[in-house]
């Protein structure tokens, strides 16, 4: 049976010689797998471009019931191409690691209409910004607070961590992290803020320790270095 429905692309992997298995996180049914036959032939039915990651869909497909089941696309477009996210250098690199540690923490089929609207939403916010610098630990924030592990405040982070030993000092030591932690998460707008360039650094090593206690399997972003770097 088809149906429509909206999507963003999480990354692809190669498949035999001309197709691909794209990871898709969807509106009406969270993330899925599709096999696309022949898209890196000469003259493919869809445009491989339109998996890069973060890319926005608007698709129409087949869909089965049933755990890690492969799904098929009959029609699919990008309605709003992204203007600068996937050919200004900083902001490729971001994609790359919002891509990695999406794919390590979206599970499940279940259909999330709130998380896909903030994941659609935030990632045009990003590709119109001209300073970008907040993004990654404001992303990381809110998408930790979709998915239902934020805690009642700022600090409830490092006591999990402190508690976890992540960390080796009481909370009360990082109360400058600790406030900037809470502006990140009472704004919508990540570029009004003047965070300090380390802690920003901190910041993003500490939200990424709390998603590791959180994902089992989440581990090391391959990307985070880049990212360390700017």
């Amino acid at each position: 049976m088809l149906h429509k429905t909206q999507g963003i692309c999480i990354h692809f992997i190669k498949y035999k010689e001309t197709s691909i298995i794209a990871k898709i996180y969807t509106k009406n049914f969270g993330l899925q797998s599709y096999l696309l036959n022949g898209v890196r032939k000469e003259k493919p039915a869809f445009k491989i471009a339109l998996f890069q990651p973060l890319t926005q869909l608007d698709m129409v497909v087949y869909h089965k019931e049933g755990k890690d089941m492969l799904q098929r696309i009959s029609e699919i477009r990008c309605p709003q191409p992204y203007q600068s996210l996937q050919s200004d250098g900083l902001k490729v690199n971001m994609a790359f690691f919002l891509s990695e540690v999406l794919s390590k923490t979206l599970q499940g089929e279940e259909e999330h209409q709130e998380l896909y609207d903030f994941l659609a939403t935030e990632l045009y916010s990003l590709d119109a910004s001209q300073n970008p610098e907040n993004f990654p630990v404001y992303f990381l924030v809110h998408l930790i607070e979709k998915l239902g592990f934020l805690g009642k405040n700022a600090s409830f982070i490092f006591e999990q961590l402190y508690q976890a030993q992540f960390i080796k000092q009481k909370p009360a030591y990082f109360e400058p992290e600790i406030q900037w932690l809470e502006k990140l998460q009472q704004t919508k707008n990540f570029e009004s803020l003047e965070i300090p360039t380390n802690i920003r650094k901190q910041l993003l090593n500490y939200l990424l320790a709390y998603y590791r206690f959180h994902f089992e399997y989440f581990g090391e972003i391959k990307s985070l270095n880049i990212l360390r770097s700017l």
